[in-house]
């Protein structure tokens, strides 16, 4: 069966289009589907494109070159492709992919497809049409002023606010994604400057100003039954730990912990109950779906209030889908095939495709650790998660999620407790788990009944002390142990040692390389015994966080003169010494600026604000000692309207490089150059997919064929001076002019979430590595039980 899937799209969201289609081809793939990939760039034209192009962080990482890496298609050319596909499934978030205009195309040529009735999508997904179709229905409504931009009247939006006497007001698209965009205002100028930008930055000609709802705030997906009847799975509750704040694009698709996920709510059975008939009874009398997401809230005047309704819901690997599907007994390879049922249920076609029977038992088991205690411990979440998602696909492994609570507790996890919003969600729901098993049995056997599922038994957490599930672990024949972790002791060489003694092999560098390269104090100094030219150094300085403690506000601005004349910098970069690659890392551009830093340590922030739009988390354990050194000025490389800008300053690039290691032999991945909107990456760009933009491999614009050559080559040698093993991620900055190398630091466990350049890196190899080959390769470099490599790479 031959399934198009179609991505991108002209709104801010097509950087989570990209993350939605990854993780649908990952599993149309498992499901022995043919898949062919279709790209929307910003002005609706179509390219047919490879499937490794997914793997990148952004569409901004190809879309400069997609004259080169994709087929442009005419609208005929279009169609016709489209109609040798059995299916096709759109993935395009904002208006043009969920408003109706690309259901409507594919209902014109008479193509079926996964996803809503037009009907749907145009009376629900705009916030105007949703409310005004809700009232004719009889359900109660959130008051709302429509606004046309540029053209926003402050006196129309005065008497709004006199009319609704409200504490504070959101101002959100009327045809845009449930967080893109979205601000509370609290007085009508706030509101007017926030429409001014929708329409400056977001090029908006429609906005709504709605009251801001007090109440409990949650989240519904629903699904079709098998006589296309929707079925409301169980709602989650989105819990805010400061009332004041929204559910905003950066908390909706990057774990933290001052958002938390209930499911079921706190509401109780009753509303619970209203919720999910209210949500059938609405989408039932609209149209069809196979899927879709309904937002609301649950007030203090007892009144349920929907708020948003998304016929195409994020599909990113945690997403409310798969999480909801998940509590009533449905993995990622399960729901997208039911969705595919659905859609041919739903167009009275063939459903070719079919689930895989269940695994051979004789699959050697894989832990996989994640989570942790230190700052980290979210990206850990989206690794370990990614990495299991994975090797669930694998015919030689068998995956098992363990979350590391501390440095004494492990909680062995079943699927629908890893698929939470953070690592504190996971631990909240582990030890309240006798409870939540309890308050979700009721509606996992009526939803599954209503899904005409079989009965199934849910499997519940299971605690153990870190020496007891080491003590297991060591039992199994040839034991191994992937560490997903990032910062604290399983990057620290801590947890290493311990497998070590328990002669339990794992993936990474052994415990004394991997202590010595989270330091980057140790690393520094290590390099600067070299005096061949292979790199370039730069002066540092080390600041104690005891020293931080007893500056005053004087010795502050005088060490700061002190330094930024020595350095002869008038930026400073500051950073732990012993942490992650994105935690307290800060640009420093003047005294006060240090000063806030230093005022941050020591009164235990747990973020330093830089900007309205710009936080950096900080250690969540203060760590001994901080580094100081010169703020190295990167070339401006920018990619706008499909095209790379290039703006030369002193020709210094960013480069992040991945490598295989193999008896002693380094397979060196093509550089990629980061691309950063501040002065340092922040951990969005670094690890939220569809933010950060890479360029894999470097344009020869930037960097010839020979300096890509020379850099890696120049890698291996770090990496064997560093000991480095099995596989890792060095971070440099590149002078395209002088060839000088600055190292920045070492990643002996290196980020595996869905869209890391490690991915995409290996998929540029010749020959190409797909994710699931490169870590089946991580494994088998150090398994015993494999006689031979999954993969083979080129080793240089």
């Amino acid at each position: 069966m031959t399934i198009a899937v179609i991505f991108g799209g002209p709104s801010y969201e097509r950087g989570v289009s990209i993350n939605s289609a990854r993780t649908v081809v990952d599993q149309l793939i498992a499901l022995s589907a043919e898949v062919s990939i279709y790209y929307v760039d910003v002005g609706l034209c179509v390219y047919s494109i490879q499937t490794h192009h997914l793997y990148s962080n952004t569409p901004d990482d190809f879309d400069f070159k997609r004259d080169h890496v994709a087929k442009l298609l005419s609208p005929e050319a279009l169609k016709q492709s489209l109609q040798r596909c059995h299916l096709i499934f759109p993935l395009i978030h904002g208006e043009y992919g969920e408003g109706g205009e690309l259901f409507d195309q594919l209902v014109q040529w008479g193509l079926p497809y996964v996803g809503s009735d037009i009907s749907i999508a145009r009376r629900l997904y705009n916030k105007c049409s949703l409310q005004a179709t809700l009232k004719q229905l009889g359900y109660p409504v959130i008051p709302q002023l429509a606004v046309d931009l540029p053209c926003a009247d402050s006196a129309r939006v005065q008497g709004f606010l006199s009319t609704n006497q409200a504490e504070s007001y959101i101002v959100k698209p009327q045809a845009y994604g449930s967080s893109i965009g979205v601000k509370q205002c609290f007085t009508v100028e706030a509101i007017m400057t926030h429409l001014a930008l929708l329409t400056s930055q977001y090029q908006l000609t429609s906005a709504v100003v709605e009251p801001y709802m007090k109440g409990q705030e949650f989240t519904v997906i629903v699904l079709s039954g098998k006589e296309n009847q929707p079925i409301a799975l169980i709602p989650t509750e989105i819990c805010k730990h400061n009332e004041q704040e929204i559910f905003d694009y950066r908390k909706k698709y990057l774990p933290t912990e001052s958002i938390s996920w209930m499911t079921p709510p706190t509401f109780g059975r009753q509303i619970i109950e209203s919720i999910r008939q209210h949500v059938e009874s609405v989408v039932s009398q609209v149209g069809r779906c196979d899927y879709l997401r309904v937002d609301g809230w649950y007030c203090q005047d007892k009144q349920i209030y929907f708020s948003d309704v998304n016929p195409v819901s994020g599909m990113e690997n945690n997403s409310f889908l798969f999480h909801q599907t998940a509590y009533v007994g449905l993995d990622h390879l399960q729901t997208i095939y039911r969705l595919v049922d659905s859609a041919c249920n739903r167009h009275q076609i063939d459903n070719k495709l079919s689930l895989p029977s269940t695994k051979r038992k004789q699959l050697k088991k894989i832990p996989i650790l994640f989570g942790g205690n230190c700052s980290e411990r979210q990206v850990s979440l989206m690794s370990g998660l990614n990495v299991y998602l994975k090797l669930i696909q694998s015919n030689h492994y068998q995956p098992a999620l363990y979350l590391l609570e501390n440095e004494t507790t492990i909680w062995q996890l079943p699927e629908h407790y890893a698929l939470y919003h953070s690592v504190e969600d996971i631990i909240h729901n582990c030890y309240s788990s006798e409870l939540e098993s309890a308050s979700v049995a009721h509606y996992q056997t009526v939803i599954r009944e209503q899904l005409q599922l079989e009965p199934i038994v849910f499997d519940q957490p299971m605690a153990y002390s870190l020496e007891e599930w080491l003590a297991t672990q060591a039992k199994e024949v040839n034991p191994y142990v992937f560490i997903a972790l990032h910062g604290g002791i399983g990057e620290n060489g801590d947890l290493q040692k311990k497998l070590e003694l328990f002669q339990i092999r794992y993936n990474g560098s052994r415990s004394e390389v991997s202590n010595t390269c989270i330091d980057k104090f140790k690393t520094s100094v290590r390099t600067s015994e070299w005096d061949d030219g292979l790199l370039t150094r730069i002066p540092k300085r080390i600041l104690m966080y005891s020293e931080m403690k007893s500056l005053t506000v004087k010795e502050m601005y005088e060490k700061w003169k002190t330094i930024t004349k020595q350095f002869d910098s008038k930026k400073l970069i500051i950073k732990p010494t012993a942490d992650g690659c994105s935690t307290g890392v800060v640009c420093l551009e003047s005294r006060h600026e240090f000063r806030h830093y230093i005022n941050s340590i020591v009164s235990s922030d747990e973020v330093i604000k830089l900007s309205q739009h710009q936080e950096v988390i900080l250690p969540r354990v203060r760590p001994n000692c901080f580094l100081l050194e010169p703020y190295i000025e990167i070339d401006l490389v920018t990619v706008s309207d499909g095209q790379l800008v290039h703006t030369s300053k002193y020709g210094w690039l960013e480069l992040t490089i991945g490598l295989l290691e193999t008896r002693g032999q380094y397979t060196v991945f093509s550089p990629s150059i980061t691309l950063s909107s501040h002065s340092v990456l922040s951990v969005e760009e670094k690890f939220q997919g569809g933010t950060g933009i890479n360029l894999t491999p470097p344009p020869p614009s930037l960097i010839s064929h020979d300096q890509l050559l020379s850099i890696q080559s120049r890698i291996a040698i770090v990496a064997k001076r560093f000991n480095i093993e099995n596989y890792g991620r060095i971070d440099v900055f590149f002078n395209r002019q002088t060839e000088e190398m600055v190292l920045i630091e070492i990643n002996t466990l290196p980020a595996l979430t869905p869209s890391t350049v490690l991915f995409h890196q290996a998929l540029a190899q010749t020959p190409s590595m797909s994710p699931l080959q490169l870590l089946e390769t991580i494994i088998s470099l150090r398994d015993k039980s494999v006689d031979q490599l999954i993969a083979s790479p080129t080793l240089v």
